[in-house]
Parts: C-alpha cells; sequence; structure tokens
C-alpha cells in the first residue's frame, strides 16, 4: 500500500464566484445563456462523461469493463518494474504530473521500494524532452555497459500515450528509450505499455516491437478528460492512485453540473466568470495554490483553454481545507524557547491568507474553489469542474 492512505472524503468542492446574481456581470441574459450552454452539453458531451460511462461498466460487468483490464495491467507492470517512464505531450503528461503530485507521497521517489508499497517510481518525457534529458535518464536506468540484470529494482517500462497522435518528437524518444539508445530493439531491453489511437504511428510502433500491455481503439484519448481513459488511469494504478474514487468524484461533478440550479452549480458560476474576465480584457487564467501538489494544474488546463501566458488573467485560488497527513502539531516547548527563537512564529500568515497574495502583494481572486483535501475524489472534482467549465464557455458567446 502507498505510505500516504487516508480514508477518501467524500465531500464536494465549493466554489465561490466573484458577485452574486443580480450583480452586473450575473444578468439574467447570462443566466439563460448558462442554461443554453448546459442543455447543449448535456444533449453531445464529447469526451466529458467518460468518468460516469466507465464506472458503470466497471458496476455492470467489471471483469469484463475496460476499468477491470487497466486495474490487471496496472498489477502485473507494478509486480514487474521499479521505475515507469512515462512519454506522453498534449494534456495527458501534466495531467499524469498532477495525478502524482496530489496523490503520492511528496518524495515518492526518494522512498525505498518497500516505503512505497511496492509502486514504481516515476519520470517524464515529452516532445519538449532535450537529449540531456533523454540522456540523462538513460544514465539513470539503462547505463551504458550495465550488463542484463534480473534484479527488480534495475527493472524500468516505457508508457507511452498517443497524445498528441502521431507527435514526432514523442516517438522519436520512444525509438531511441526502446533500444537504450544502441540503434535495435533488444529482448532485454524494457517492458513496453502504449495506450492509442486508432490506426496512428504508435499503434504501428507498438505492433512492431511487440507491446506487452497495449490498450488501443481509445478515440477519445485527446479528449478534454483524456486522463479519464487507460492513457490517465494506468500510470496512476500503477503507483497507487485510486483511480475508482477519483472517477466518483468527477461522476459526482457530472450529476451537480447537470442537476444544480444556476446560482448554485459551481460548473456553470465557473464558466460565467470566467466568461466574464474575457469580455473584461482577460482571456488567461492564473490559478494561485499552495504548496507544490497543485502546481501542474495550470499547464494542464492550458490545454483545455489555450491563451498566451502573456495575456492578462482571471485569477482562481484554489484553498484545501485538510492535509492528507496529520496536522502539524507543536509540541511543548521549553520556557525559554520563545526567547531563543524556538516558539511560534509571531505573525505568520496564514494558508488562507497566503492564497491571497501573489508575489507579495495582495490580489483578489475572481473565483475561489475550496476542496476537502487534496485526494483522488476531490481532484476529480476538480478535473471534471474545470473541463465542462470550459466547455460551456465555448459555447456562451454564441448563446449571449
Amino acid at each position: 500500500m502507498s505510505v500516504i492512505r487516508p480514508r477518501p472524503l467524500a465531500d464536494p468542492l465549493v466554489l465561490e464566484a466573484a458577485g452574486a446574481w443580480g450583480e452586473p456581470g450575473f444578468s439574467s441574459q447570462l443566466e439563460d445563456s448558462l442554461v443554453r450552454a448546459r442543455a447543449a452539453l448535456l444533449g453531445q458531451f464529447a469526451g466529458l462523461d467518460l468518468a460516469r460511462l466507465t464506472l458503470e461498466a466497471y458496476n455492470t460487468r467489471r471483469p469484463a469493463s475496460g476499468l477491470y483490464a487497466i486495474l490487471q495491467a496496472a498489477g502485473r507492470i507494478r509486480e514487474a518494474v521499479d521505475r515507469l517512464v512515462i512519454v506522453a505531450g498534449g494534456g495527458i503528461g501534466p495531467a499524469t504530473r498532477l495525478l502524482a503530485a496530489t496523490c503520492c507521497h511528496p518524495f515518492h521517489n526518494q522512498l525505498s521500494r518497500g516505503e512505497r508499497g511496492g509502486r514504481p517510481r516515476l519520470a517524464w518525457l515529452d516532445g519538449g524532452s532535450t537529449t540531456d534529458d533523454i540522456r540523462g535518464l538513460l544514465d539513470v536506468v539503462a547505463p551504458p555497459g550495465r550488463p542484463p540484470s534480473n534484479d527488480l529494482l534495475d527493472r524500468w517500462a516505457l508508457f507511452a500515450a498517443d497524445a498528441p497522435r502521431d507527435d514526432a518528437g514523442s516517438l522519436a524518444i520512444l525509438r531511441f528509450c526502446l533500444t537504450s539508445g544502441e540503434g535495435a530493439r533488444s529482448i532485454d531491453g524494457p517492458p513496453f505499455v502504449a495506450v492509442t489511437a486508432p490506426a496512428s504511428r504508435l499503434a504501428r510502433l507498438a505492433e512492431a516491437v511487440g507491446c506487452q500491455e497495449w490498450f488501443r481503439d481509445l478515440a477519445t484519448i485527446e479528449s478534454p478528460l483524456g486522463v479519464l481513459t487507460a492513457a490517465g488511469l494506468l500510470p496512476a494504478a500503477i503507483i497507487g492512485i485510486d483511480v475508482v474514487q477519483l472517477l466518483k468524484g468527477a461522476s459526482a461533478m457530472l450529476v451537480r453540473f447537470a442537476e444544480a440550479p444556476v446560482a448554485v452549480n459551481p460548473v456553470l458560476l465557473d464558466a460565467a466568470a470566467g466568461f466574464t474576465a474575457t469580455a473584461c480584457g482577460r482571456p488567461a487564467r492564473r490559478f494561485v495554490v499552495e504548496g507544490r501538489g497543485l502546481c501542474e494544474l495550470s499547464d494542464w488546463h492550458r490545454h483545455l483553454r489555450p491563451c498566451s501566458e502573456a495575456d492578462p488573467a482571471a485569477v482562481t485560488r484554489i484553498w484545501v481545507g485538510a492535509p492528507r497527513r496529520d496536522e502539524l502539531m507543536q509540541t511543548g516547548q521549553p520556557e525559554a524557547a520563545a526567547a531563543n527563537g524556538l516558539g511560534p512564529a509571531a505573525g505568520a500568515l496564514s494558508g488562507e491568507q497566503r492564497l491571497g497574495r501573489m508575489d507579495g502583494v495582495a490580489v483578489p481572486a475572481d473565483v475561489t474553489i475550496r476542496l476537502p483535501r487534496l485526494d483522488e475524489h476531490a481532484l476529480g472534482q476538480l478535473l471534471q469542474l474545470l473541463a465542462l467549465s470550459a466547455a460551456v464557455e465555448e459555447q456562451l458567446p454564441g448563446a449571449v
């Protein structure tokens, strides 16, 4: 088991948008447009209901479901290797980093295999990786001149996701890593795991080299929530993330989107705030988060709503209510501790106060999202919320 395995919370996230219905920026016309946009999406989800469909299949025909196959493959890979190298571009690379950063031990790769509960270490490459990145990683997993080893701690696997499809940079990296730089595929080369779109170049490569675990014909891999396909769920399951809870969180947000009134609907409130900010000349989005866990969120979100980093941005502040570990408690200190600088820090900002500042300057937020805790269920809600919000916002210009 993972060294961090608290009981998952099922509490819903809370979203607070600046302003309120009836105030400037939240007109009845915009409310009507949001309702029409929601109806249009409910009629054609286009890959935004993957969590619901995956869970339905898993609950009704478990051994024959896609999620069951993912979990079985994850178990086989986990037992066979001690490092997983993920080669994926598009939104899949940032999304898998986000899952690992929020749901694994903060120093996962530094723990021993026993302390990791048998979960492999992780590394990422993508089409933007440099020669030094690739050579450096191979120096770690397949040092030149090292003879083949049966030691589990020396074994590694390559995972590739076909996103974006036929990405020449990622394919070149894969070919190089599969041969460990020697120019020919070796029987002692790393196990190869792939998730591919139909008839892609990656699919042809997987067939040519004899892919050990292959999930194919996934037309939804490049959807906004492609992370909820095998492309994201398989590497997450390999490292011990509870992907069922992740899907349950996303599915719960989908229900709230479909059923909640506009004034308390987190998806529609977020879309309205984003649309209003764009109309005011702030088309980009900046996430203000505390700690490292959610730092990958901006990279993933840029694949939902492409924009320039130089564009003026609306601010979304994300507040996490409780840590995954026990709270830090200050034990009793000697009376002289305060005088020696070991007492409570005077004037320290609370977490919420820190999240109200950027670079030391107080800044208002257009949207505040409160998560009960950084766990799989809460992260599933957040990913589904942002993907749906972006889809609603795309429909608003034509609906207003």
